[in-house]
């Protein structure tokens, strides 16, 4: 007999395993029982297997589901891929075909905000420079205000009667008119080929540098029979003014019109007259020099 708790064979007879000490029934000690006890432990183990193959198999199955639906994951991404690039590229077809309108608009509507872009930074441009030709209008307006013109006098020298002013600096030029010797000028500035320009009574233009000093005595030599006279009365001394002349009168070493020359007094030039000599001249002093003038020329200043 088999005892059913540790499956040893048990004595028969007995009524307690002595290997477990398990109680045997009257039943149990039936040996149909024990076949019975171990056909249903054989059963249990059958089912076991059946459940575990059951199990198994479902498994099996699982896995070849998830397995398809992966494969057909796959798949339908690749055609959808596939048809992505397949519409992407109809497109862009279809956009050649269509396009030209649509370029054409679109070039308008940029060369438009183009054109807009560059007559905005035109004007701006024009702005800052409208800006800066008013400040440096403004800032040579106030230079030019603050500084007032200098003029150097100068003096006619080196010539028998008179110097041509002249149109440019040049002998060629045409000649305005005559300096007179002596005559005070205003110098202006430094010209080419050895011209001054220069203002006389009104008229600027340009005279040769050789002709004009600075110092009136300085290249001016009187003739040496000429001399003062000391003979006259301070008393009667007065201003003359010179008029009734186009330009000058003549300034000579004795009271007649053949005498030699020392300088041209010009018009409406303020001189000392000492006395008359005769009818016809007066003894006279013009910046520094002495001699005798027509007294048609002269009035009382």
């Amino acid at each position: 007999m088999i005892c059913p708790n540790c499956k040893r064979e048990a004595d028969e007879g007995n009524r307690f395993c002595k290997y477990c000490g398990y109680s045997f029934d009257d039943n149990s000690l039936n040996p149909s029982n024990s076949d019975t006890d171990t056909d249903k432990s054989t059963n249990k183990k059958a089912a076991a297997k059946k459940s575990n193959g059951a199990v198994l198999a479902v498994i099996i199955l699982a896995a070849g589901v998830l397995l398809s639906a992966g494969i057909l994951f796959i798949g339908y991404n690749v055609i959808k891929g596939r048809s992505l690039e397949k519409y992407v590229e109809e497109n862009a077809d279809h956009d050649k075909e269509v396009s030209p309108k649509k370029k054409k608009k679109k070039n308008k509507e940029s060369k438009k905000e183009t054109s807009e872009e560059e007559t905005s930074a035109t004007q701006e441009r024009s702005l800052e420079t409208s800006e800066e030709t008013t400040y440096e209008t403004y800032s040579y307006e106030e230079t030019v205000a603050t500084q007032e013109p200098m003029y150097t006098t100068l003096y006619v020298v080196n010539c028998t009667q008179s110097i041509s002013l002249r149109t440019s600096p040049s002998t060629k030029a045409t000649a305005i008119r005559q300096i007179p010797l002596g005559a005070a000028v205003s110098f202006v500035q430094n010209s080419t080929d050895g011209f001054y320009q220069i203002s006389y009574m009104g008229d600027t233009g340009y005279a040769l540098a050789s002709y004009l000093s600075s110092d009136p005595t300085s290249s001016y030599r009187p003739p040496e029979t000429y001399s003062v006279r000391r003979d006259y009365d301070e008393d009667g001394m007065y201003y003359g003014y010179v008029v009734n002349c186009r330009e000058s009168i003549t300034l000579r070493e004795s009271p007649s019109t053949k005498a030699r020359e020392i300088m041209q007094i010009p018009l409406h030039s303020v001189i000392m007259v000492y006395n008359s000599v005769g009818s016809d001249f007066l003894y006279v002093s013009y910046q520094g020099y002495y001699g005798y003038v027509l007294a048609s020329y002269v009035e009382v200043y």
